[in-house]
């Protein structure tokens, strides 16, 4: 399969609809991802953009849509538009940040389940700055070493939020341990840069 590659940052829509009618939405950029050619957050900050907003709820009304979703897009830097990448009919990676923007995704769908429906809620706090260290953000410096400022810098940021808890360290034991073992096998294997390959366009 071949796909045209969209140099840009990565955006989300996220949303919880009843029948095709919005009942929350969360919105956020994508400011580090592994693989650094397009993957999951590594880091991400909550935002709004009314014309992100419009192009996902648009498709997600279309369709009906019952349930969450997330509407993922590409802001291509050649033309400063959004382009989509994909409908995710689930619940996705960067739920933490959601949550910590405060939109409860989980709790907002079971309610809804429960109660047949919800009172729409939009609100959310912008600015917030979720972190996954292990091992997402610590691949993502490896395979990009010019971003170590600011990986160091992001550590000094009090919005930035962590799925660290010192309250409850091992699984983020496990998550180190995990790290060690992905790292060493791609440098083997010699995929940690481009573990999916090398799109023809320079990062």
């Amino acid at each position: 399969m071949i796909q045209e590659y969209i140099p840009g940052d990565g955006y989300g829509v996220f949303a919880l609809l009843n029948q095709g009618e919005p009942r929350a939405i969360f919105m956020h950029r994508r400011i580090r991802e592994y693989p650094i050619t397009g993957g999951p957050s590594t880091m991400a900050e909550s935002i709004y953009d009314p014309k992100l907003e419009e192009l996902g709820l648009r498709m997600l009304k279309t369709l009906n849509w019952h349930g969450v979703a997330m509407v993922e897009f590409k802001k291509d830097r050649r033309d400063g538009e959004f382009k989509l990448m994909e409908i995710n009919p689930k619940f996705w990676g960067s739920l933490d940040l959601a949550i910590a923007s405060g939109v409860d995704f989980p709790y907002l769908a079971v309610k809804m389940a429960v109660e047949g429906d919800i009172e729409p809620d939009f609100r959310y706090k912008t600015g917030v700055k979720f972190r996954w260290l292990f091992p997402e953000d610590i691949l993502h410096l490896l395979a990009n070493p010019m971003s170590i400022k600011d990986f160091i810098v992001d550590f000094f940021d009090r919005e930035t939020k962590y799925n660290l808890l010192i309250s409850d360290m091992i699984p983020n034991l496990l998550q180190i341990a995990e790290t060690i073992f992905f790292v060493g096998r791609s440098i083997k294997n010699k995929k940690l840069r481009y573990p999916y390959g090398k799109p023809e366009i320079s990062i």
